[in-house]
């Protein structure tokens, strides 16, 4: 029985990588296209008017600083 030898590894992975090539571009782009779609009706249409969050008590404990920004940014 005389058997072709296994692609390297390399190789398997860019047959892989390349396999339906078209279909994951489409698929992705469909995926994002639609998402966006219904982000941006929702944030033009909520359901209802957006609500104000209470103040705990560790908002006191951390004061807001703008000068902090850049390192939370």
């Amino acid at each position: 029985m005389n058997r072709s030898p296994a692609l390297p590894w390399y190789r398997q992975a860019a047959d892989r990588l390349l396999a339906l090539m078209p279909l994951k571009a489409f698929g992705t782009m469909a995926f994002m296209a639609m998402f966006f779609w219904a982000y941006f009706a929702v944030l033009r249409h909520p359901l209802a008017p957006a609500t104000v969050m209470p103040l705990i008590a560790a908002d006191a404990w951390i004061p807001f600083s703008p000068a902090a920004f850049p390192v939370y940014a």
